[in-house]
């Protein structure tokens, strides 16, 4: 089992899982390159996971009000999630990491959200969407099987033998 802390969210990776914190204190990555949280590694996939947290205890009700404008709009999986993605699964490719399926799971602190079930939802197909198709053209490569976005309460449906939970600040 593997333990990560990432802000006030602590992730545990049950033993089917070879987990890294994959965007950790002090790593040098290349100019462009903005790699996701963790990368965990299981027998037939290899798993993308990206953090975002505005019910942290220090984010303003401001900014937890615009995230929610940003998951309702394109700007969330256009502007950040797929860049995401995208950098990471070239830095894998680039470093002959890419050998399995990758899956992206999106998780998100909800708890202090106005939000309703479904916008996670269609966060979701959005996420999909963009990352099969960019440009106009959908991409010759796929490199993304499938992703899902989850609340923290729900990482477990996502990924079998993982969990998160808020820790205290």
């Amino acid at each position: 089992m593997s333990v990560f802390k990432e802000g006030e969210l602590l992730f545990s990776f049950g033993s089917d899982w070879h987990a890294e914190q994959f965007d950790h204190p002090g790593a040098s990555w290349p100019k462009g390159i903005s790699p996701v949280d963790f990368i965990a590694e299981g027998q037939t996939e290899l798993v993308l996971v990206e953090v975002k947290d505005p019910s942290a205890s220090g984010a303003r009700p401001q900014n937890r009000q615009d995230f929610v404008k940003k998951m309702k709009t394109e700007e969330l999986t256009h502007e950040e999630l797929v860049p995401k993605a995208r950098s990471s699964y070239s830095f894998l490719h680039l470093m002959a990491r890419d050998h399995k399926p990758m899956r992206y799971v999106v998780v998100i602190g909800t708890e202090n959200l106005s939000i309703q079930p479904a916008l996670l939802m269609n966060l979701t197909a959005r996420l999909q969407a963009r990352l099969a198709n960019e440009t106009g053209t959908v991409w010759k490569r796929p490199y993304i099987s499938k992703c899902i976005v989850v609340s923290v309460a729900d990482l477990g449906k996502a990924l079998s033998g993982c969990s998160a939970s808020r820790i205290a600040p």
